[in-house]
Order: structure tokens, then sequence, then C-alpha cells
């Protein structure tokens, strides 16, 4: 992957708009992002740190998703009727049949 592919992957990650404010959430400065891009290598020690800061976002999203799974199970367990659970099976295998179409 490009230097500029993996800045661009945690400026979309992160939300941050332009390389300015990459390199002030890096702490780094602009001057760094832009000899980085021009010789298309991201210094291993910055390298590291992009990725640990890349994998620590997605841990954090599969965490929240997580949690949120086990609460729909648990109110499915606890409140779900036959007729609610066969509804929400039904809408998910429409757009598993849809998904499944569109591969």
């Amino acid at each position: 992957m490009s230097a500029r592919n993996k800045l661009n992957e945690v400026k979309k990650v992160y939300n941050i708009s332009n390389d300015l404010e990459l390199s002030k959430f890096l702490k780094t400065n602009k001057h760094n992002i832009d000899s980085w891009v021009k010789r298309n290598k991201i210094p291993n020690s910055w390298l590291n740190y992009i990725e640990l800061l890349l994998q620590k976002r997605e841990n954090a999203v599969n965490m929240t998703h997580s949690i949120e799974i086990d609460e729909i199970v648990l109110l499915l367990k606890t409140y779900g009727t036959p007729k609610i659970l066969q509804e929400l099976k039904n809408k998910l295998l429409t757009i598993k049949n849809i998904d499944d179409k569109t591969i």
C-alpha cells in the first residue's frame, strides 16, 4: 500500500479532512506527512504507530458491535414473542437474499 493510501485510510477511519489535521492528530508536523508521501515511504516507527491506531479503532468498532448484538439477543430472549422472532428472521433473510444476489 502506498504511503498516501495508508494516510488516507487513517483520515477516513478517524474522520480527518486534510493532511494538516492528520499531522496534528499524529502529533507530528505537516512537513513529515508531505515527505512520506513524496518518498512513498512512512518510517517504520510511524508505520507501526499508524497500524496500532487503525487496529485500536477496528477493535473498538468490533467491541461496540458485539455489545449491541449481545443486547439485542438478550432483548429477544426476554421479550421476543414467536411472531416478533419470525418477523425479524424474515426481514434478515430478505436482506441476505438481496445481498447474495448482488455478489
